[in-house]
């Protein structure tokens, strides 16, 4: 006893200090440098690995809408928004209300500055995924090192890894709440403590297809390990603390709740089973089978939906354990037996929702019809991989060389089978070493097993800590190492003055180019934002001549909500709502209208560009702004612009030094002279051209087809391609 107590207390001694370094330094998982990167901040905080674009659940959403909380000094209504919505939602925020009590892990919030405590978040995330993992593995029958390597395992899968800063508080609370039921404590303490975790777990993250799947596996292991939980009484009690625990969970988000129920999405989404691809099962055993050296997915879905919980000593098991032992075991009646059957046939029922066309309706007693199939390959993985483990620790494990061949060889024809193979054909040796991850746990487990034997280390041991390291070298830089200090720091930069500079008058902010909530968590009253709950009186306000059914097919939905240059809203995804900018700037004009693919010219120092617009439009205006690249900052000189209106021959000049350009956006150039155009159609010509420059600028234009009016030259030769320009208009024509 006083040896686990002290091992007990290395550990709690070891995360207290990591933590303290980690939470000192300000570090989190983000990638929001992504936006610090757009905003052209000078020090972006980037310590380790890069921002991941495909993680925009995370740095275009969560972190901005933390940032509004901490900017509405924690309220629950965002002022600072267009929109005035809660943000009491499905992201657990830190909110100063009574659900705080359930938010431990953002206490930190009310005691220290924003980016100390969005990283102590983070950290307790880490911490509780591993600790909490370890003590339930221990729990379980496994012993302790067993246990931190498993939990390690895990934490180094796909899985986790590639969807860890948005959903890492789903899995890392997950082991906590279990642990409460499993507990040495007496029962009634035991349900208290549930009932917390319980409600912690839910709003930290309300995310139906996860934790619906994890309450089902967290089910059957209190029902295998704790059948004392099945005695009536105590039944009936932990029965009414689930329901308490639930029901204190759809209080807290009752609005939100009611009012995304009927939405068309999520609100009407009703899965059925069966939409798991076979390589994505498979990769339980192969677990890098998905994705090659650049975290780059090789089977056309992106690298989260690619992603499953799959580590590599599940293979390693099959091939070195005891089989004729573990037959035994399945087959001797007892305790062990009984565990092992449960586990086993309530993954059997997961892999069957994952892979057969199953309706529906048969997955409602579950709750199943909420979780789409693929959102189930994390339970079903935990599950499986406990499993898989428990099992090897009752048959043993026989390494030999000829197991160790059958190994070896499955490895490679996996690999072979899963990414050298093009419709039959071996691909280029180039691709197939860029995609060779997979063999990273051949010299990796090469090397546990001479350091086990010269250690004595047990077999398992050795399996699992192969199976680790390998998880570890392959995953560790996905996620980058960021510091919070410029998330939460006002920066004043070129692109930062061009936002505010696009302010309207009463405050809000209509400016493509930005993803998600990123321009409000800026602090800004913008259009473009995300909105968890449709906004569906702004939005009538807005249009109230749109038919009903064609209103709420658009609208009444998770909006990710976009400014495009469209004539009428549309929803071209189902959580994308795609409004018109011009709805919102109706003095703006963009020319060409319509949006082709961007295609890039560069104009080069002595090159002289010209052609012509034509545009509908009466009105005064003072600037034409081009659309440029400037290679991210390195264009040098001074543009020189000169329009001409056709029908008056009235011309303006203008010049601006281009180191004052944005890279990839709209560059305006103040005229010498105001522009008048009158009623009716317009044709306007130009002349663009470089003075002093010593590297090019890129016009970003667009193809046109062939004797387009709006095609331009390049010194007097001909492009099939239109510049693209953008006039604010200050007045209509008299």
């Amino acid at each position: 006893m006083r040896r686990f107590s002290k091992e007990k207390l290395t550990i709690w001694i070891f995360f207290l200090c990591l933590g303290v370094f980690y939470v000192s330094q300000c570090w989190s998982p983000s990638s929001y440098g992504l936006v610090l990167r757009q905003l052209e901040v000078a020090d972006a905080g980037l310590v380790w690995s890069r921002p991941r674009p495909i993680r925009s659940d995370e740095w275009a959403v969560v972190t901005p809408l933390t940032q509004a909380a901490v900017r509405n000094d924690f309220q629950r209504i965002n002022q600072s928004s267009y929109y005035k919505e809660d943000l009491r939602i499905n992201y657990g925020l830190p909110l100063r209300d009574w659900g705080l009590i359930f938010k431990p892990t953002m206490w930190g919030y009310f005691i220290v500055d924003a980016a100390h405590a969005y990283s102590l978040h983070w950290f307790a995330i880490f911490a509780l995924f591993l600790v909490g993992h370890l003590l339930l593995f221990q729990r379980l029958g496994l012993g302790r090192i067993e246990a931190a390597l498993l939990s390690g395992a895990i934490y180094f899968t796909g899985y986790t890894q590639f969807w860890w800063n948005e959903k890492g508080p789903i899995f890392a609370i997950f082991p906590w709440v279990i642990l409460a039921l499993l507990a040495r404590l007496p029962w009634g303490a035991r349900l208290v403590l549930f009932y917390w975790l319980a409600v912690s777990w839910l709003v930290t993250n309300f995310y139906p297809p996860v934790f619906i799947s994890l309450a089902f596996v967290g089910g059957v292991i209190v029902l295998a390990f704790e059948r004392d939980w099945l005695r009536p009484g105590r039944a009936i009690a932990l029965l009414v603390t689930t329901a308490c625990a639930g029901g204190t969970a759809a209080f807290y988000l009752k609005d939100y709740l009611l009012r995304t129920a009927a939405t068309v999405y999520p609100g009407h989404r009703n899965s059925q089973g069966g939409a798991v691809p076979a390589f994505e099962w498979w990769g339980q055993w192969f677990p890098f089978n998905g994705f090659d050296w650049r975290y780059e997915s090789v089977m056309g879905q992106n690298i989260c939906e690619v992603g499953v919980v799959g580590a590599a000593f599940a293979l390693m098991y099959l091939c070195f354990m005891d089989h004729r032992r573990a037959w035994g075991v399945l087959a001797t009646p007892g305790s062990q037996r009984t565990r092992l059957l449960i586990l086993c046939g309530a993954l059997a029922l997961m892999y069957a929702w994952m892979l057969l066309p199953i309706p529906a309706w048969a997955g409602q007693v579950l709750l199943w019809n909420h979780v789409q199939p693929e959102r189930m390959e994390y339970a079903a993985g935990l599950l499986m991989l406990l499993v898989t483990v428990l099992l090897g620790r009752s048959a043993g494990l026989v390494v030999t060389a000829p197991r160790m061949a059958l190994y070896l060889a499955l490895v490679i024809l996996g690999w072979i089978a899963f990414k050298g193979l093009d419709h039959g054909a071996l691909v280029e040796p180039r691709i197939m070493a860029k995609r060779s991850n997979d063999l990273i746990v051949l010299p990796v487990l090469l090397a546990c097993l001479i350091v086990g034997r010269r250690m004595r280390l047990a077999s398992s041991t050795v399996l699992l800590g192969a199976s680790t390291l390998a998880g570890a070298i392959l995953l560790f830089a996905f996620n980058p190492i960021q510091s919070a200090r410029p998330i939460f720091e006002r920066h004043d930069t070129p692109v930062v003055r061009a936002i505010e500079a696009e302010r309207a008058a009463d405050g809000s902010l209509a400016m493509p180019g930005f993803p998600g909530a990123v321009l409000n968590g800026l602090g800004y009253a913008s259009v473009s934002h995300v909105t968890a709950v449709p906004a569906l009186n702004l939005w009538r306000s807005r249009y109230p001549d749109l038919p009903e059914a064609e209103f709420m097919s658009i609208f009444n939905r998770y909006s990710h909500i976009r400014l495009n240059d469209g004539e009428r809203p549309v929803s071209p995804y189902p959580d994308v709502v795609d409004v018109p900018l011009h709805d919102f700037w109706p003095n703006r004009v963009e020319i060409p209208v319509a949006r082709t693919e961007p295609v890039v010219t560069w104009l080069e120092p002595g090159r002289h560009a010209s052609g012509s617009l034509e545009l509908a439009r009466a009105g005064a205006w003072d600037a034409l702004q081009v659309l440029i690249g400037t290679g991210q900052g390195s264009a040098d000189g001074i543009l020189h612009l000169r329009v001409c209106d056709a029908m008056s021959q009235v011309c303006a000049s203008g010049r601006r030094d281009l180191r004052e350009a944005l890279d990839n956006d709209y560059f305006p150039v103040p005229l010498d002279r105001p522009m008048t155009l009158p009623a009716g159609p317009s044709r306007l010509t130009f002349e663009l051209w470089t003075e002093n420059a010593r590297v090019p600028v890129a016009l970003i234009t667009q193809h046109v087809p062939v004797g387009s009016t709006s095609a331009f030259e390049l010194d007097g030769v001909p492009h099939r391609a239109a510049v693209r320009f953008r006039i604010d208009f200050k007045q209509e024509a008299s």
